[in-house]
């Protein structure tokens, strides 16, 4: 059997779509389904049955089939070559990858990132600490506590805070597969350290942030109300809650939790329930884990937070290893040669995204860009592509602008 696994926004609430192909081996499948196409009166209607929906520039490999009349592949070789070739991705040949157990694709649709992965059973089985998330279809994930020491398998960005209370030890991880920007891919794994689950909300009233916390973050801690004994009522509000003002707007001077919800509110204008289908949003939470898929769009379908503490990691070690690698790398299969090329690359993302965030100064005008009007450093314009930017420096007719992508030089009346 093989797996077909469709990494998308809008495929439901845990944004995939999972189907199950009767075929002994990617390349087996592929030379099935290529000489199908070629005689198919629509390639691309071909693709959606064969695999439950479209699959975004998946299809131009089926219609290269039938308009030039390629063969089916020989091995496996001659399928790189031929994807390399015929197959639609945005990006270069790092986003496609094969072996003889497995393809996996990473590409997007220019507003949202997109990955896809064909594998087999047995890499399944015996990659299930990579594997079991990507098979994983109901958000409500089994409960209960194991013992000794789970080892996790990626590095995590530690949430710091001030005047922490004394606790008894633990670690609760925080999997964030949110988009920002198009980037959706491939998420955020954090940890706060100290604390598990059970104690979760308790510890988010007693702590105080530190700037670098992401959005998400900050609005869970500002769900908490003063009565809750867990996290699942908090997760239940943050749901419904909008987050793109408050991460279009963080990082903000940190302030007690007392003060927390009016800080989120400033952010929104008022706001308390985005304009998506809040009543589509899951939650489910247990003692040590809970997930919350919530749903902000029609177009873009749901986002997803998976919180879980180490001591269900220890009883479920596959699946919390295998979630955190979801988070941290778009490719779950990946070696850790490349792993670690990756997360370097990641990490110099994740501070550019930081130092942009400090640029921009709170309650500072935004601007609307426009070469006729000079430019000054230290201001915020709003750029109709790259989106807000402060303005680094000028020499003479040309300023230079960090947006969340980079620094950009424009030009400027001097």
């Amino acid at each position: 059997m093989l797996h077909f696994v469709y990494r998308n926004h809008a495929s439901g609430p845990l944004s995939r779509r999972v189907v199950s192909l009767d075929a002994p081996s990617v390349l087996e499948w592929f030379r099935s389904a290529l000489a199908e196409a070629r005689v198919a009166d629509d390639p691309a209607k071909l693709v959606i049955e064969k695999l439950g929906g479209p699959v975004y520039g998946f299809s131009s490999l089926f219609e290269a089939a039938k308009r030039l009349a390629l063969p089916p592949p020989v091995d496996t070789d001659d399928l790189r070559r031929m994807l390399h070739a015929h197959l639609y991705v945005e990006g270069g040949s790092e986003a496609i990858r094969l072996d003889d157990h497995s393809l996996r694709v990473l590409t997007d649709n220019d507003e949202v990132q997109l990955a896809y992965f064909f594998f087999d059973e047995e890499l399944a089985q015996a990659k299930v600490e990579r594997s079991a998330w990507l098979l994983t279809e109901d958000p409500d994930l089994p409960d209960g506590a194991g013992e000794g020491k789970f080892k996790r398998p990626v590095e995590v960005t530690t949430l710091e805070v001030s005047g922490e209370p004394d606790k008894a030890g633990g670690t609760t991880y925080a999997c964030l597969f949110t988009f920002r920007d198009s980037m959706s891919i491939p998420g955020r794994a954090y940890a706060w350290q100290a604390v598990r689950v059970p104690e979760l909300a308790a510890h988010l009233r007693a702590t105080t942030p530190a700037s670098d916390w992401p959005a998400e973050a900050i609005v869970l801690r500002a769900m908490v109300e003063a009565g809750d004994t867990s996290i699942g009522p908090a997760l239940e509000r943050a749901s419904r809650f909008p987050i793109d003002p408050v991460a279009n707007t963080w990082p903000r001077p940190p302030v007690a939790w007392a003060g927390a919800r009016e800080q989120v509110l400033a952010m929104t204008g008022g706001q308390t329930t985005h304009a998506a289908h809040p009543e589509r949003s899951i939650v489910h939470a247990h003692e040590h884990v809970a997930v919350g898929c919530m749903h902000v769009s029609d177009s873009f379908g749901f986002q997803q937070w998976v919180i879980f503490d180490d001591l269900w990691a220890a009883r479920h070690a596959a699946l919390a290893g295998s979630i955190l690698r979801y988070a941290s790398f778009w490719d779950p299969f990946v070696t850790s040669k490349a792993a670690t090329k990756v997360s370097k690359i990641q990490t110099e993302a994740t501070a550019l995204e930081q130092r942009w965030g400090r640029s921009i100064r709170v309650g500072a005008p935004i601007l609307p860009y426009a070469a006729q009007r000079t430019l000054a450093k230290g201001e915020v314009i709003e750029h109709v592509k790259f989106g807000r930017g402060a303005v680094l420096g000028i020499d003479g007719g040309k300023a230079r602008v960090l947006f969340r992508d980079g620094v950009k030089t424009l030009l400027h009346a001097s």
